[in-house]
């Protein structure tokens, strides 16, 4: 049950600090700052959190969803990273 908990507070707190990140990235690009590099990693945070909060889901579900899931992330990251 502690390793679920702490899953959990992960997650709770990565994705907190991925919407501060980029809450703020998004402010300074609507009044004119160059972010360059700084867009590209929020985005891969915001992935990361989104498919880690995603797979703790799948990983309760039955084996042919995993791999569904699994496919599908693959995909994703292919396809974001062309």
């Amino acid at each position: 049950m502690a390793k679920k908990s702490k899953n959990k507070d992960l997650i709770n707190l990565l994705a907190f600090l991925v919407v501060i990140i980029n809450g703020t990235i998004w402010l300074l690009q609507a009044i004119g700052v160059k972010i360059g590099a700084l867009e590209f990693i929020s985005y891969g945070l915001l992935l990361i959190v989104v498919l880690f909060s995603g797979w703790l889901y799948a990983r309760g579900l039955d084996q042919i969803w995993r791999i569904i899931y699994l496919i599908i992330t693959i995909i994703t990251i292919l396809v974001i990273i062309r």
